[in-house]
């Protein structure tokens, strides 16, 4: 997706893959009666979060300057959201 709301769904994606992830390997976790979806979850997404990883790294470098409008192209907040999945 070519679209200035590129690095927040993007963001939010690999923001939603850690959080799973997280869950996934937190024992507290085990005894909520929906446990086995994380794992479940993270599993499907994982096709999807290999493209936006990859988008990442190709995006990042073509990009001349941060962005720091307060909407969704802000690469500092999408950032921050992918940074807990790396």
């Amino acid at each position: 997706a070519q679209t200035f709301e590129r690095p927040y769904g993007w963001g939010w994606l690999l923001k939603l893959a850690a959080e799973c992830a997280e869950a996934s390997a937190d024992p507290s976790i085990s005894s909520h009666p929906h446990a086995a979806l994380f794992p479940e979850l993270l599993s499907a997404l994982e096709p999807l979060v290999r493209v936006v990883s990859d988008g990442w790294q190709a995006y990042l470098p073509r990009l001349g300057f941060p962005v720091r409008s307060g909407v969704h192209s802000n690469t500092a907040f999408s950032l921050a959201l992918s940074l807990d999945y790396a």
